[in-house]
Formats: C-alpha cells, sequence, structure tokens
C-alpha cells in the first residue's frame, strides 16, 4: 500500500504526482491527530485534498515526520512532497490530493 500524491488545478488535472512503496508507515498518522492535525486526514482507503492556504501548516507537519524517517530514500520522498507543496502555495487554484493506492 501507498498514498499517492498529486498537484492538481481547479480542473483536477494533474500538474505532478509522486508516491513511494511504503509511504504510509509515516504519511497515515490516524484520525483526528492533534500533533498531525493535516496528516491525521490522509487514509490509505480514501483521499485528502489540501488546498494553497492549508500548504504552510502541510509543510511544518510533513518536516515534523521527516526528522522521524531514518531511511534516506524516505527522507528525499518527504522532501519531495514538501516541494510538490511548496509548488501549491505559488500556483493558485491548485490543490494537493493524497490519495490510498
Amino acid at each position: 500500500m501507498y498514498i499517492d500524491i498529486a498537484l492538481v488545478n481547479k480542473d483536477r488535472r494533474l500538474i505532478e504526482s509522486i508516491t513511494k512503496e511504503n509511504n504510509t508507515s509515516y504519511l497515515v498518522k490516524g484520525e483526528n491527530n492533534p500533533v498531525f492535525p493535516y496528516l491525521g486526514e490522509v487514509e490509505i482507503d480514501d483521499y485528502s485534498v489540501f488546498f494553497d492556504k492549508d500548504m504552510d501548516a502541510i509543510i511544518e507537519e510533513l518536516l515534523r515526520v521527516r526528522k522521524e524517517v531514518a531511511d534516506p530514500g524516505d527522507q528525499t520522498h518527504i522532501d519531495d512532497i514538501i516541494r510538490l507543496a511548496k509548488k501549491c502555495k505559488e500556483m493558485p487554484e491548485t490543490a494537493l490530493v493524497f490519495s490510498g493506492v
């Protein structure tokens, strides 16, 4: 199982997408998680949509997750997600979609 992270425009057209096998182990934080309120919405069997106004908080949570993981490949993947989040923040009418696959 893994989570696909996609940057999409307002018409849901794909701009860019990334994923990594087994990324659910660090991206899925559990519902109603007070430490990770945004990533707490990410689920294995559903999708979560976040908009430009959410990106500062998403980036902050991802930076905390990055400190938790030891594998360099996982850290690089988180860096890639942060890059997409920054792109979303800079591009009006885009969203970052986390979907379980």
